[in-house]
């Protein structure tokens, strides 16, 4: 099981990360064009807490049996938060940077400090707050609470909340469907309500996509084969998503996600495990952190821009930026490992 966990993420699943970061990105960039961009795109969000609840499936799964709830939650929820937190606080004091450069936000009281401080130790969620810095803060947040809830209960029934986890994710998704009205503008004024459940169900279902894992190694045993079906539903996703808004259907989109990730994480594709893939995985979630901010500064900012002007700036300056926060962190890393070594 310690071969197992040490096995690099296949090539595959690090290029459809990027792919689903960069249909988020778009989803936003629509400011630029009256909001006609792939609207409807707001629903790969789910992918990231399907993708995450299927990874963290496995990793509770290779625990000792034996493993104490407490620490052992402790040491799955440490892994995860301490891998991204670098990046996000580093984003956080970019995008704060950014928004006191234009104007379009001010440390003149406690309150805003207190906004800021909330969001940069992935506390945005725990209270119904305002968009402060990035944005996209919120996805972290909710993802922290998530893993919080399910992390404990999972460790402790093991195999046993599977089903569990299935019905969870079912019942929160039909919930907030017919209540509130599927899973949009999540910055709303029930933004701390609907995000944290929105992180529950995405990463149950992702648990649910690890339960299945013996199946899909069964019925798609060609490497070739599966890659083509893969290829195949997301390109009938993204169609459908561009087209329509908003529909029933949306309602089970998080289900296929579920089985398309599964299929890639368990069968692979086409795309080998390198430097090249293995960036295109780093990339995509410092560009989710680094997008929403530039792309509403640079529109509230330089309001006579034409929209493709306006969108070339926001695409360089993302990407950009994304790149920029990704080598810092990796040069402080390395720069911290050898220091760690010397003492």
């Amino acid at each position: 099981m310690q071969n197992e966990l040490k096995k690099p993420m296949n090539g595959s699943i690090n290029v459809l990360k990027f792919i689903m970061a960069l249909f988020i990105f778009l989803v936003h960039a629509g400011a630029f064009n009256n909001d006609t961009y792939f609207q409807g795109g707001y629903i790969y969000i789910e992918w990231f807490y399907i993708f995450m609840g299927w990874t963290l499936a496995k990793a509770i799964v290779n625990l000792p049996k034996d493993e104490d709830v407490a620490l052992g939650s402790f040491k799955i929820i440490y892994k995860r938060i301490a891998k991204i937190m670098p990046y996000f606080i580093l984003s956080s004091l970019i995008a704060l940077a950014v928004k006191l450069h234009f104007n379009q936000m001010t440390i003149s009281s406690p309150w805003d400090i207190n906004l800021i401080v909330h969001e940069i130790l992935m506390l945005q969620m725990t209270t119904i707050q305002v968009v402060t810095l990035t944005g996209t803060g919120w996805f972290l947040s909710s993802m922290l609470i998530a893993l919080i809830i399910i992390v404990p209960i999972f460790i402790k029934l093991r195999k046993g909340f599977y089903p569990i986890a299935f019905v969870v994710a079912t019942l929160i998704y039909y919930y907030i469907y017919k209540e509130i009205g599927y899973l949009y503008h999540p910055v709303e004024w029930l933004i701390t309500y609907k995000g944290n459940l929105r992180a529950i169900a995405g990463m149950s279902l992702g648990i649910c996509g690890y339960a299945i894992s013996p199946v899909i190694k069964n019925v798609f045993k060609n490497k070739i084969i599966a890659s083509i079906f893969v290829i195949l539903a997301y390109l009938g996703i993204f169609y459908y998503v561009y087209k329509v808004d908003e529909s029933v259907y949306y309602f089970i989109i998080p289900y296929i996600f579920m089985i398309l990730i599964s299929i890639t994480m368990n069968v692979g594709g086409i795309f080998g495990d390198n430097v090249f893939t293995r960036f295109l995985g780093d990339i995509s979630m410092v560009l989710f952190m680094n997008h929403y901010y530039i792309i509403h500064a640079i529109k509230k900012a330089m309001p006579l821009l034409d929209n493709r002007t306006g969108f070339i700036y926001a695409t360089l300056l993302s990407f950009g930026t994304s790149i920029l926060v990704l080598l810092t962190v990796k040069l402080l890393s390395k720069m911290h490992s050898k220091i760690i070594k010397k003492l």
